[in-house]
């Protein structure tokens, strides 16, 4: 007869690089901080993607809504129109909407961020110029807790924006 089979030594529901995971941090101390137990109890479970993103999203969402913002610099391609929003802040609303006001005048839109994408999309659907030229679907090229860098590629110019958070 042969030798006895070795039992499964990872327990059901749980993946065998878990259980790597796991004893390599046992034996580097990692384990102590409590995001490798949060990494492995989520692992086996596909809502846990869900919940990171949903949180991520939220978190997104608070940097963007809190404060009032704006225009920083504006070009289309390499000509500067930044002149045309002095004066011009933006307030975005957890609800999607987003107001531009410059003194008592209030121009009103919506805005959707999209963290797959890493893009945000806003609108202002009555509003001429330089308002209109924030209609679109900003890619996001670089951000921080009171700056976002973004880009808008359509009809063959590239408009650039960097908003700043007052």
């Amino acid at each position: 007869m042969g030798a006895a089979a070795k039992p499964d030594i990872v327990p059901p529901g749980v993946y065998k690089s878990s259980c790597l995971l796991l004893r390599r941090a046992r034996r580097t101390g990692i384990l102590k901080t409590g995001v490798l137990i949060i990494v492995l109890a989520c692992q086996p479970f596909y809502g846990c993607k869900k919940i990171v993103h949903d949180k991520m999203e939220q978190m997104a969402i608070q940097l963007i809504i809190t404060g009032q913002w704006q225009v920083e610099d504006y070009s289309e391609g390499p000509v500067s129109i930044t002149y045309l929003f002095e004066g011009y802040h933006f307030r975005f609303r957890e609800n999607g909407t987003v107001s531009g006001y410059k003194g008592a005048q209030e121009t009103s839109g919506t805005w959707k961020a999209d963290l797959l994408d890493y893009s945000i999309t806003s609108e202002f659907p009555s509003a001429g110029d330089p308002l209109k030229k924030l209609n679109g679907t900003w890619k996001i090229k670089d951000s921080g807790a009171d700056f976002v860098k973004a880009e808008l590629s359509d009809t063959g110019t590239t408009s650039f924006l960097q908003l700043r958070r007052n």
